[in-house]
């Protein structure tokens, strides 16, 4: 039986992509322990970076404007919705770290401090979209005659409020 030429031609190919392939394989693999050195050492240094980060969201949400209860709801909240952005952004990337921290079979940094001030910023921005709605609720409860309120209603908002307001001052230095 004898191989048509188009097919031997095929065959030709298919050795010399294979030949490339294990060439470019064996490549990657003695390069492996120095690119692994290079990506360890960029993450090594990218992590600081990282804490950092995290540490300066903690600082802004000390600012007075945050712990001030006559301060303007709206810009407050504007504010600690912008940290509670920033600290979802710095998770992700804190677990990307820890994922490739991982693979390179190195230590895997803690996530306390991360975990802190993301429950500081969560606990303030709830604390403070309360706020707002309650002000709303009460511009509401006031243009509307008194037989008109529904209480239940009335009731389970001011219990909504009183339990955001508790587990803020649990959770808040």
């Amino acid at each position: 039986w004898e191989v048509p030429e188009e097919l031997q031609a095929l065959f030709r190919m298919l050795r010399d992509e294979v030949f490339k392939l294990e060439s470019h394989a064996q490549t990657a693999e003695a390069h492996l322990d120095q690119d692994t050195r290079k990506f360890t050492a960029q993450v090594d240094a990218a992590v600081p970076v990282l804490k950092r980060a995290v540490l300066q969201v903690r600082e802004r949400m000390d600012d007075p404007l945050v712990g001030n209860p006559d301060g303007d709801v709206e810009r407050v909240l504007a504010f600690v919705r912008g940290a509670a952005q920033e600290m979802r952004a710095l998770k992700e990337t804190a677990a990307r770290y820890q994922h490739w921290q991982r693979m390179l079979k190195q230590p895997v940094m803690e996530m306390d401090t991360i975990d802190n001030v993301n429950q500081d910023v969560n606990l303030k921005l709830a604390l403070w979209n309360a706020l707002y709605t309650w002000e709303e609720s009460q511009d509401t409860w006031r243009a509307t005659s008194f037989q008109s309120l529904d209480s239940e209603s009335l009731e389970r908002e001011v219990v909504g409020f009183l339990k955001t307001a508790v587990r803020a001052e649990r959770g808040l230095p």
